[in-house]
């Protein structure tokens, strides 16, 4: 318990500071994936600044670098036990797809030259790619190459050298470039997806299929709660079957062409309600990824914005 002096100090500081939950929010999201763990990260990150006496606040030259700090390492410690993040999920996890970029602004300062647009960073692949990541590979990147964060500030976060969190970093940087370096076009991307939604509305298992690359993999996420399908799906011929089964079986229902984390996507409703939502990965002018997520609890922001 605070006593009343404590709180008294506490609250100016709270109210002044409530302008930064969404940015903080943001940074969140991008490190765990997923919307609500990132608004109970931002919450214990605020606790842990109520939780100071008035001359440890005093003693911070930067709050919103602090709360900065204290966000990312609430993030990194349920990162660092991702499996029992997980345990008890059933099926294929994906990230959270999200209906529009989020709409932080950035902190003044830090510019690197690298950095990711806030579009960018929230993008299916990308996303999919820092799930793959170290814990400390994940952090670094974030705060550096999205938010601008300097490597000694992130230092403090991972427990790290600031050469060390260089590197970090720049690990992080090479494997996402590496899964990038085939992308095609925003507007080509979209008129793949458009004649993807064709193909399968018309049952062309064939036209499906000259869109796949060979090696495409398709993951659907539904957190065994609808429709699951088991592990990935590989090869143009077992995903193009596959997609059209999941239609054809699927109630009824409308698709559309939407915006799914940035980029071109296919967004399934019935009754109203959103229950599905497709994005891709295109490589060499075929898709070669195809996310899909059913689990409702991550199509919420989908079902009310």
């Amino acid at each position: 318990m605070h006593d009343d002096e404590h709180d008294d100090n506490c609250a100016p500081y709270s109210q002044d500071l409530e302008g930064e939950r969404q940015r903080l929010a943001g940074i969140a999201f991008r490190m765990l994936g997923l919307s609500f763990e990132a608004n109970l990260a931002v919450a214990e990150a605020f606790e842990r600044w109520l939780n100071l006496t008035s001359e440890e606040r005093a003693d911070i030259g930067s709050p919103q670098e602090w709360l900065t700090e204290a966000v990312s390492k609430v993030c990194l410690e349920r990162l660092s036990v991702k499996p029992s993040r997980r345990a008890g999920y059933r099926g294929n996890w994906l990230p959270e797809p999200v209906p529009f970029p989020p709409l932080e602004e950035l902190s003044s300062g830090q510019n690197p030259k690298d950095r990711y647009t806030l579009d960018e960073s929230v993008n299916m692949l990308l996303m999919v790619v820092l799930d793959s990541l170290t814990a400390e590979e994940r952090v670094a990147f974030i705060l550096h190459d999205v938010f601008g964060v300097g490597y000694k500030g992130i230092a403090d976060v991972v427990g790290r050298s600031p050469v060390e969190t260089r590197r970090l970093a720049k690990s992080a940087r090479l494997h996402i470039q590496d899964r990038r370096k085939n992308e095609v076009s925003a507007e080509r991307q979209r008129q793949m997806v458009l004649n993807l939604l064709k193909a399968c509305e018309a049952r062309d298992e064939h036209a499906v299929g000259c869109m796949l690359h060979p090696l495409v993999t398709l993951l659907v996420d539904s957190g065994g709660k609808c429709g699951a399908v088991a592990g990935p799906v590989e090869g143009a011929e077992a995903a193009s079957r596959k997609l059209i089964q999941m239609l054809i079986e699927a109630p009824v229902m409308t698709v559309s062409a939407r915006s799914v984390n940035g980029g071109s996507g296919l967004i399934f409703r019935h009754a109203e309600r959103v229950i599905g939502v497709l994005s891709v990965n295109v490589e060499a002018d075929k898709i070669i990824n195809i996310w899909i997520v059913t689990n409702p609890d991550k199509l919420e922001q989908w079902n009310t914005s």
